[in-house]
């Protein structure tokens, strides 16, 4: 009996550990290097901008609709012309509910990786990963892969 519930106990813990591996971070400059240096498809965007105005909405299901609005300063990737709309969806039935959110507060400068969703009615960035600059600036390695990816392109 006392094997059986051993066996059980293994079981259990070998199902579990993925999940929370999955859920484990990556560090961000390695998310950042990742979207910059892989395959983008056509529709990826990489730009700075400032953070003008940031909404939450909460759908009935518990989905929390973020759309962050910044003011484009510089374009490394693609174009929109005009404010641009971030949207971040954050289910939270998701294992990770984390993962994936731009926390971003009014007044500041990101850099924004993403991919731009057009429907009949508007377009926005699905947001992939965003780093948040000191006094304007993006971090040297990060802008030297950022030029480094114009010159391949």
């Amino acid at each position: 009996m006392k094997r059986r519930a051993f066996a059980w106990i293994a079981i259990v813990g070998a199902l579990a550990v993925p999940t929370a591996w999955a859920c484990t971070p990556v560090p961000q400059e390695m998310r950042v290097r990742d979207f910059i240096t892989g395959t983008q498809p056509p529709n990826a965007v990489i730009f700075t901008g400032k953070v003008i105005s940031v909404s939450k909405h909460l759908r009935a299901d518990g989905t929390v609709v973020t759309d962050t609005w910044l003011q484009p300063t510089k374009w490394w990737r693609g174009y929109l012309d005009g404010l641009v709309v971030v949207r971040t969806i954050i289910s939270i039935k998701s294992p990770c509910p984390g993962l994936g959110r731009l926390d971003a507060n009014v007044g500041e400068q990101r850099l924004i990786l993403g991919v731009v969703r057009n429907t009949i009615t508007e377009s926005w960035v699905q947001f992939g990963e965003g780093v948040l600059l000191n006094r304007g600036h993006i971090p040297v390695e990060t802008e030297q892969e950022l030029r480094q990816m114009a010159i391949d392109h």
